[in-house]
């Protein structure tokens, strides 16, 4: 099987990836960041990008997804150089990921409000909640981006 390497990888991720933030409600001080990439119709590709990366939990069907913060870093230091479309999620995917300590270790004050303020920050900007609202609002203005829809 043929590796991608780290433009590829940036490709896929950029055209069919995202990350995910969620609140832990289990742990007090906890975040669970994810990051995959969708495929539901090319399994081959999945396997492709666990092998490249090394790690990495396959569905078959759906995705190839990582969690944890040294992973998502990881793939980060290899990815982020070459990413276009998700290239300022991926900053402040890096900056809450930054916020993020020891399992059991109490943040400090300011390391709990710039975790705050990354994280509604990201929920505002890159949740699926904000781009759905985003693509919404512009066709029920009649804008996608720089294109206008003129009404027939």
């Amino acid at each position: 099987m043929e590796t991608l390497d780290d433009k590829q990888l940036a490709m896929a991720f950029d055209c069919e990836g995202g990350f995910c933030v969620a609140e832990d409600g289990h742990h007090y001080n906890s975040l669970l960041v994810s990051a995959s990439i969708a495929q539901s119709y090319c399994d081959e590709l999945l396997y492709r990008i666990k092998n490249a990366v090394g790690y990495g939990a396959v569905s078959e069907g759906q995705q190839w997804e990582i969690s944890g913060k040294a992973r998502i870093l990881t793939l980060l230091d290899r990815i982020e150089p070459y990413l276009i479309v998700k290239k300022n999620e991926a900053v402040v995917i890096r900056a809450i990921l930054g916020t993020v300590g020891s399992a059991g270790v109490a943040l400090d004050p300011r390391t709990r409000l710039l975790r705050e303020k990354y994280v509604e920050y990201w929920k505002n900007n890159y949740s699926r909640k904000a781009k759905k609202a985003r693509r919404s609002n512009a066709i029920n203005e009649g804008t996608v981006g720089d294109f206008q829809v003129v009404p027939s």
